[in-house]
């Protein structure tokens, strides 16, 4: 499965309607049926069911889509870390440039 498949799940669970969840991603309502169809093939297993309403999980189909859940959450917080770390890094950086900028014109 790639990262985006398990968005896809992640997205549809939340929103159970293919065409919507497929403009929230930016791809075609086909594309995005290509990919559910994938991942049934790849785990042999029925994810949703098709309704008048969108569509609705199956107990399999639920039970990846609370582990795409994880998996976004577990994205989401590495992202998070990285991009404190990131602002860190950087009022570090900025504080020992005006440390030096400072030292240079004998300012300290």
């Amino acid at each position: 499965m790639k990262d985006s498949d398990w968005e896809i799940l992640y997205r549809l669970y939340k929103t159970p309607n293919i065409t919507k969840v497929a403009n929230m991603l930016y791809i075609s309502q086909p594309s995005l049926t290509r990919r559910l169809k994938g991942i049934e093939e790849e785990f042999n297993i029925k994810i949703v069911s098709r309704t008048s309403k969108g569509v609705t999980f199956t107990p399999e189909g639920e039970y990846l889509a609370k582990k795409a859940e994880n998996y976004m959450d577990f994205i989401k917080e590495i992202k998070n870390y990285f991009i404190r770390q990131c602002k860190y890094s950087v009022v570090w950086a900025a504080e020992i440039f005006l440390f030096i900028s400072l030292s240079a014109l004998n300012l300290l």
